[in-house]
């Protein structure tokens, strides 16, 4: 007896005619049958026909390409900030010796770069409404913070000079770091609990009196667009500490420049 292979052709016609048959016949083995999907139900191999790879091929790519070109572009966003930082943060301690105000100037060149490739690469645009309600006078700011985006972007674009309140580690990374140590800001431990608390409130005086702002993110960390943190009381007990109005700011930066995310969106 010669045994016969068969190989069920795709579509529902060629299957519905001719595997009845040849699972009745003792005469074939059934091999495989090309589908679509796999079917458990005939119970052997399946196999996908040239033409149902190429449609399915096609098809993913077009789901795809969208996904794979945004991060295409945001990687190059990001690395040109990488080199950005690297050719920056040394040419800041040239600036050191140079009055503060032009010092601060100087480094929020950086900002302006990051936030203008930003605009030119990813299409990433603005837009600030309520400048009027800025006071012309120290103050402490509490910023929603949703991305990396607002702590590039306020630096360079508030009329007077800011006061971040960040954790400590933050001067440790390379370049960056060594560009924000040399600004005025206020690094903190935060396992020093209460005490940290206090070098903010010593600190703190010191800046306003010199006529800057204090921003702080009472969140303390990013969080996720429509989401909210645990509000943190530091950035009013600083306020009511210093008898200093308090500006809040809301943003939706999360929606472009999402939290962990190379993909930065229009």
């Amino acid at each position: 007896m010669t045994l016969r292979i068969a190989i069920i052709g795709y579509g529902k016609i060629a299957q519905d005619q001719h595997l009845p048959a040849i699972r009745g016949n003792p005469d074939y083995e059934l091999v495989a049958v090309a589908t679509r999907q796999a079917d458990p139900g005939l119970g052997v191999p399946w196999f996908r026909t040239p033409q149902a790879l190429f449609a399915d091929m096609a098809e993913l790519f077009n789901r795809r390409l969208p996904v794979f070109i945004a991060t295409v572009i945001g990687l190059s966003f990001v690395l040109l900030m990488i080199v950005a930082t690297v050719v920056w943060a040394p040419l800041c301690f040239l600036f050191a010796p140079l009055p503060y105000n032009k010092r601060y100037f100087l480094t929020g060149l950086w900002n302006r770069f990051v936030i203008g490739a930003l605009r030119v690469i990813c299409g990433v645009r603005y837009e600030v409404k309520g400048r009027e309600n800025l006071p012309d006078a120290p103050a402490v700011l509490l910023s929603k913070h949703q991305s990396a985006w607002e702590t590039i972007f306020l630096l360079a674009n508030l009329p007077r000079p800011l006061v971040f309140v960040f954790k400590k580690e933050i001067l440790y990374i390379p370049f960056f770091g060594w560009g924000i140590a040399l600004l005025r800001m206020i690094p903190i431990d935060r396992k020093q609990g209460k005490n940290a608390f206090k070098s903010v409130v010593m600190h703190g005086k010191r800046r306003l009196k010199d006529g800057q702002w204090i921003i702080m993110f009472p969140e303390g960390t990013r969080t996720r667009v429509g989401s909210q943190g645990k509000y943190k009381s530091g950035g009013t007990r600083l306020a009511v500490e210093t008898n200093t109005p308090v500006v809040p700011i809301a943003l939706n930066s999360g929606e472009c420049w999402p939290k962990n995310s190379f993909i930065k969106k229009p």
